[in-house]
């Protein structure tokens, strides 16, 4: 199955169980963006688009049941760690810093069902001034794991939170997407890390879309290492939405991988950001 081939039954299809009708909704219209844009509007990228639409997403599938990783042990130089599989499954394990200071760190579906009234704000995703992105939309569409991180007013975590990916399948298919909310004043990094194991000829596709919202005097660093088998597909987006005098920090290195795709956007909106 190729890019032009994926259908909007598969994308409703891969909602999380008892997720609401608004999600649902949003998925729609996502895969409808989809559905419409070129693979790639701007032409510094355009003589790439062929490699994308040759990409076999035949691994795309509804993921009902997820097992969940190993219980993870928090580290003394980090303030939380994530650790997700190629299921799409999520373990968290916060230090008693970030439970104490109220920050809600929580895997997507879950942070769906318990804050759904707050999420539903950020849900459509950001629209850069530059245009829309097709793969950024897919995800949208078809996202079935992630973690939603909201960090109070006032609220600085001085130690990173860890995130890990890990893969030793053949083959797999994960879209992720991640809401992480950082109110007035807040600051937090995140360092990621994405490994697979594998030397299977079958494709693989990760896609990690990751959407920030920064509130006036919000500080935010995001690093990112990844060592991908040679078999994975990597469909990396970055998207923040800055407040005034927010700063944000982007840093990523990229080993892995028959193909990466890796697309930064940064919408400088407030004053002095």
């Amino acid at each position: 199955m190729k890019l032009a081939e994926i259908t909007e039954e598969l994308a409703t299809s891969s909602g999380f169980k008892g997720e609401p009708d608004w999600l649902r909704g949003f998925r729609s219209e996502a895969f409808k963006e989809f559905s419409t844009l070129p693979v790639e509007r701007s032409g510094l990228y355009a003589k790439y688009a062929d490699l994308l639409t040759a990409v076999d997403f035949s691994g795309l599938k509804s993921k009902t049941e997820l097992e969940a990783p190993a219980e993870a042990t928090l580290d003394a130089n980090v303030s939380a760690k994530i650790v997700q599989n190629d299921s799409g499954a999520i373990r968290i394990t916060p230090s008693k810093e970030l439970v104490e200071k109220n920050v809600i760190l929580l895997p997507i579906d879950e942070a769906f069902a318990k804050h759904g009234s707050l999420l539903k704000d950020y849900a459509a995703g950001i629209i850069p001034p530059l245009g829309k992105d097709k793969l950024a939309y897919l995800n949208r569409a078809i996202f079935n794991s992630g973690f939603f991180l909201h960090v109070p007013k006032n609220v600085s975590i001085e130690k990173p939170i860890r995130q890990i990916f890990s893969s030793d399948s053949d083959s797999f298919s994960l879209f992720s997407r991640s809401i992480i909310v950082l109110e007035e004043s807040a600051n937090v990094s995140i360092l990621a890390e994405d490994y697979t194991h594998s030397n299977s000829d079958k494709s693989s596709i990760y896609s990690s879309l990751v959407e920030v919202y920064l509130k006036d005097d919000a500080n935010f660093a995001f690093s990112n290492i990844q060592a991908h088998a040679r078999n994975v597909v990597s469909l990396a987006n970055r998207q923040v939405r800055c407040g005034r005098d927010s700063r944000v920090k982007w840093a990523g290195g990229y080993t892995g991988g028959s193909i990466t795709r890796s697309r930064i956007e940064t919408l400088l909106e407030g004053r002095g950001s």
